[in-house]
């Protein structure tokens, strides 16, 4: 299921849109735990949130709502 299935809006932003880090970290982490909760794997989780593996390594150590999804 898509980022847009679920009901989150997708949208490329400029510079001038993107979220501060700590509203970016929250907002990831919702969605990881949506996903989560579909049962999605952590690969289907990275793609669907568009980070690499080491981007999501470094989030669970900064963000424990991350880790847990």
């Amino acid at each position: 299921m898509s980022l847009s299935e679920m009901g989150f809006v997708t949208a490329r932003a400029t510079s001038a849109q993107l979220l501060p880090a700590d509203a970016l970290r929250e907002a990831l982490s919702a969605v990881a735990a949506e996903l989560g909760k579909q049962g999605a794997s952590q690969k289907t989780m990275y793609a669907q949130l568009g980070i690499s593996k080491a981007t999501a390594a470094r989030l669970k150590k900064e963000d424990p709502a991350f880790a847990e999804a």
